[in-house]
């Protein structure tokens, strides 16, 4: 009988940190991101999906940059060229969000920029370079960063495949 208290409470214990979890957007477990763990995708190939995906309009969206909007030199060559056809991307609900706009100085990793954010997250890189990563504001430096895309299409990609 008593066994039996016991795993009803490890029940209960474990599917109050699941749900817990998955109601503030937080992975079961380490991060599992579907193209991190599928075959690479080559950059042309992610830019050509990402093309495709905001032709279709169905679940990435994005705004066209203007004659005017020239993005930030501080931007890598693939990020660069982004923010030079799309001054906004986001998904469906707008919980996910790149601007070119909001690009500046990251609150939460030093060193790095902000390029965009969803709800407790900020994507950040560094100055020059296109891999991008996702952070919460814990991580103490690039070695605690876990959640990295080669670029800011792979990303894009990711995302599309969560909503």
């Amino acid at each position: 009988m008593v066994w039996f208290i016991a795993l009803g409470v490890l029940v209960f214990v474990v599917g109050y940190v699941v749900l817990t979890r998955r109601a503030k957007g937080m992975p079961d477990a380490k991060p599992s991101h579907p193209l991190a763990e599928a075959k690479p995708v080559s950059l042309e190939l992610a830019r050509a999906m990402v093309e495709d995906l905001i032709a279709k309009g169905d679940k990435v969206f994005a705004g066209r940059a203007g004659k005017a909007s020239i993005p930030s030199a501080q931007l890598g060559p693939a990020t660069r060229t982004f923010f030079s056809k799309y001054d906004t991307v986001r998904t469906r609900g707008g919980g996910f969000r790149l601007a070119s706009a909001d690009v500046r100085p990251s609150e939460y990793a030093r060193g790095y920029l902000s390029i965009g954010h969803s709800e407790d997250w900020e994507v950040v890189l560094k100055p020059g370079t296109d891999e991008v990563f996702v952070v919460e504001g814990s991580e103490a430096g690039q070695a605690e960063m876990e959640v990295r895309f080669p670029s800011v299409y792979h990303l894009v990609l990711d995302e599309a495949q969560r909503t």
